[in-house]
């Protein structure tokens, strides 16, 4: 894998995990044999150095992007239960499979943005994760996917709430029409 990184003759940085102490630093000099110059230790459990390594990407990222900026853009969002419909949704608007559907609940984790063109406008939709009764959220990663689709609630334009019509509508729904309506969204 290091040779093919070298041979790309693209910018690399190595990076090796579960450092998670200064003591585990010599742990690292065993690397350096595979030639790549850029080497970041880190404890990605934990947090250590990660900043550095983020300051070292920025670093060698091309300062002007090739990203198409979008002017006037209506954000649109659409926000639900677990297993709504959202990606199937946001799939069958982009006509391509970008979101992976399955059967199984939460399997949009974090908000995937994607445009589209429609009568000359452009278009940012936000597919986010579902979003659950608090009483129901078991871990720390479905409480933060929580907390950043609220937030895409909170930044969109428009919400597009989907409900699913074999469940019908629940309370959760309405909390999260009730949201919508509290923040003044379309």
């Amino acid at each position: 894998l290091a040779e093919i990184a070298k041979k790309s003759n693209k910018p690399c940085i190595l990076v090796i995990n579960k450092i998670d102490t200064i003591k585990n630093e010599k742990l690292t000099y065993q690397f350096y044999e595979l030639g790549i110059k850029e080497q970041i230790s880190l404890s990605a459990q934990s947090g250590r150095q990660v900043g550095l390594l983020l300051d070292k990407i920025e670093s060698i990222l091309p300062k002007e992007s090739g990203v198409k900026l979008y002017k006037n853009l209506v954000n649109l969002s659409i926000v639900g239960m677990p297993n709504v419909g959202k990606s199937s949704l946001m799939n069958c608007l982009l006509k391509e499979e970008k979101a992976i559907v399955t059967d199984i609940a939460g399997t949009t984790r974090d908000s995937i943005d994607s445009y589209i063109k429609y009568f000359k406008k452009d278009i940012r939709i936000i597919d986010t994760a579902g979003l659950r009764k608090k009483s129901k959220i078991d871990d720390s990663i479905e409480f933060y996917s929580n907390v950043r689709t609220y937030r895409v609630i909170d930044d969109c334009d428009i919400a597009l709430v989907l409900i699913d019509a074999n469940k019908g509508f629940d309370t959760q729904d309405k909390n999260i029409i009730r949201y919508v309506i509290d923040k003044g969204k379309g």
